[in-house]
């Protein structure tokens, strides 16, 4: 395998959430000291700029439920600070302007173009779903939850095939490998002092590893490393965060040939795998 640079983003600000949808990327990013956060799209292959920046009229409170179809659908706070949601604001790249919002619903999940939502009551939940286009009920579930359910469930079956092109990396547990894989991991710990867990995917005759060893000063360095499964050769490592205090999960994910990587929680760079 080789690896080459396609491109960076970074606006030195904290990389909060990256949000894949078809073949492009929701980016949200939070200046925590200021109480900003900005929502930027790109296309996945080439990295140009869909929507930059863009922010709601709250300028902080705010986060994103879902993106599909070129709709973000955005969400606020019941109260800063606490992680209630409430109210769906719906943002349209392609038209570049907001459909539509309803500042009492909370968002549960779209599917085939309807969103599902509630009603909080004093003890009891009420049912919705809204013509995702244009914010217009189309059934009043009440206190359905069975029905909610399942179609959720129906969801959740579909949900394989929208992602079946990514590899996300998952923790690594001694005996879960076979042994070839499983000795290239293990050899890292005879090499450093390692803190807390190693996240790998295995991809392309190739391990992909993210791990936190610790310094002489008791900090942490987070590496990535990429590792030819046959005969174990290192064919790139990079330095992702350097002397932190704790570890940093989810720094690198895979889309196709594409490999995603986070460094400093502040600048996302894209490399081609061939």
């Amino acid at each position: 395998m080789k690896i080459k640079k396609k491109y960076s983003i970074g606006n030195k600000r904290t990389i909060w959430r990256l949000i894949p949808s078809g073949e492009k990327l929701l980016i949200e990013e939070r200046d925590e000291g200021n109480k900003q956060v900005y929502f930027s799209c790109i296309e996945i292959e080439s990295g140009k700029c869909i929507l930059k920046d863009y922010q709601l009229d709250e300028k902080f409170w705010v986060g994103v439920e879902s993106f599909e179809k070129d709709k973000i659908f955005f969400h606020g706070y019941i109260k800063p600070d606490m992680p209630g949601h409430i109210g769906i604001t719906v943002y349209d790249l392609t038209a570049n302007h907001i459909l539509w919002n309803r500042d009492n619903a909370v968002f549960l999940f779209l599917y085939e173009n309807e969103v599902f939502a509630f009603l909080q009551k004093f003890e009891s939940r009420e049912f919705f779903s809204f013509d995702a286009e244009t914010g217009e009920p189309l059934k009043n579930y009440g206190e359905n939850t069975e029905e909610i359910n399942s179609i959720r469930e129906k969801l959740l079956n579909e949900q394989y095939d929208k992602f079946k092109n990514y590899h996300f990396p998952e923790p690594y547990f001694a005996g879960k490998l076979p042994p070839g894989i499983q000795e290239k991991i293990e050899r890292l710990k005879e090499n450093v002092i390692l803190s807390g867990e190693i996240d790998y995917v295995n991809y392309n005759n190739s391990l992909l590893l993210s791990f936190h060893s610790v310094r002489d000063d008791g900090k942490l360095d987070n590496i990535f490393r990429i590792i030819e499964i046959e005969g174990g050769k290192i064919i790139f490592e990079y330095m992702v965060n350097s002397g932190i205090s704790s570890y940093i999960p989810d720094t690198f994910f895979i889309k196709d040939n594409l490999l995603f990587l986070i460094k400093d929680k502040i600048e996302l760079m894209v490399y081609s795998l061939i």
